[in-house]
């Protein structure tokens, strides 16, 4: 805890004089929210005004890949919404607080489950809360959960469960929370479906807005984003933020 301590001050030496609390924001679900985009030195360098939460719960710069719950971790959509953020909010800083986990189906985020997912990402929101306020979730989840029998009616009500108690654990009954549909190129027939029932939950749950991912490609693999979708798709969290956040 010492260490992270060191860490913190640096990292929030860069932030003095600015009196304002981080503007904290949870990232959840699966892959395509962990990132697995290619890493370019060039575009995905440290995110001047952002820091992020690591594996040891420290603050450190905000840098790709942000996630690191497996070996292929790399870019995702979140760099691009702290961007556009941070453009619109000069002077703020941003706290990320990354716990998506690559090939987790929505049963993994039960709240109920005392040492699942779910409980690891509150555990560290309340960390990041020590610092700042939570401003936003950032939710894509869902392509584990293709090919359900019952058409997804088990799986809206296990999403409304995970956001309402994201809210009230968090003390932000109000937080806004966004959610991106899956690729369209999956190749399963219930792709769209899934889409069109993620827009119904979302629809249902106040300040809540879903993201499109209409014309994004993937990296070849027909499940993950490439890296320019992942740019648009982070673009399109940020423009559905807005239009919930105020």
């Amino acid at each position: 805890m010492k260490i992270c301590a060191v860490v913190l001050g640096i990292v929030l030496a860069a932030f003095a004089g600015r009196a304002e609390p981080m503007h904290l924001f949870l990232l959840a679900g699966q892959s395509n929210m962990a990132g697995r985009g290619k890493i370019d030195p060039a575009v995905n360098g440290e995110i001047a005004g952002a820091a992020m939460l690591n594996r040891s719960n420290c603050w450190v710069s905000a840098k790709e890949p942000f996630h690191f719950d497996k070996p292929s971790a790399g870019a995702g959509l979140a760099a691009e919404f702290v961007r556009c953020y941070l453009k619109k909010h000069p002077g703020v800083k941003v706290g990320l607080v990354p716990c998506a986990v690559g090939g987790s189906g929505i049963s993994l985020w039960n709240p109920e489950l005392p040492s699942g997912l779910y409980a690891t990402a509150v555990a560290r929101v309340r960390i990041a809360q020590k610092e700042g306020e939570l401003k936003g979730i950032l939710w894509h989840q869902g392509e584990s959960n293709l090919g359900a029998k019952d058409g997804f009616a088990a799986y809206s009500v296990a999403l409304k469960k995970v956001f309402a108690a994201f809210r009230r654990d968090l003390n932000a009954p109000d937080v806004p929370i966004v959610a991106g549909e899956i690729l369209y190129c999956i190749r399963k027939p219930d792709v769209a479906a899934f889409n069109a029932n993620l827009h119904t939950v979302c629809s249902e749950v106040e300040r809540c807005r879903t993201v499109s991912a209409e014309g994004l490609k993937d990296k070849g693999d027909l499940l993950h984003f490439d890296s320019p979708s992942l740019i648009l798709l982070g673009r399109r969290y940020f423009e559905a933020f807005e239009t919930v956040a105020k």
